[in-house]
């Protein structure tokens, strides 16, 4: 409806759809991002604040490793690791093989 306030600052139209997607997911709350690549990267600082460990498990041709420029890093402070090389996902014994650690 374009006769419903703007968001500011948490309110408004935003703050309705983060409701209503949190309704439908059965969930306490619901965050709205206006990028996929915003909400990636809010994804792996979370988890990684969660777990203590900067280092992240990507694959070398995933989305940020090939059309963010390092924004991991200069960003979130975060740190790649490549379970595989080969074009496909990586198998269960290459994550495990890892030597390093990673939080997510």
């Amino acid at each position: 409806d374009l006769d419903e306030p703007v968001d500011i600052y948490g309110g408004g139209i935003v703050a309705e759809l983060e409701e209503r997607v949190a309704g439908l997911l059965g969930t306490e709350a619901a965050a709205f991002f206006p990028s996929g690549t915003m909400a990636q990267q809010v994804a792996l600082r979370a988890w990684a604040g969660r777990t203590g460990n900067p280092v992240v498990a990507l694959h070398p041709l995933a989305h940020p490793e090939v059309h963010e420029r390092d924004a991991l890093h200069t960003v979130s402070g975060l740190r790649t690791v490549h379970p595989t090389r080969a074009p496909r996902l990586p198998t269960a014994a290459e994550v495990a093989a890892l030597e390093e650690p990673f939080g997510t």
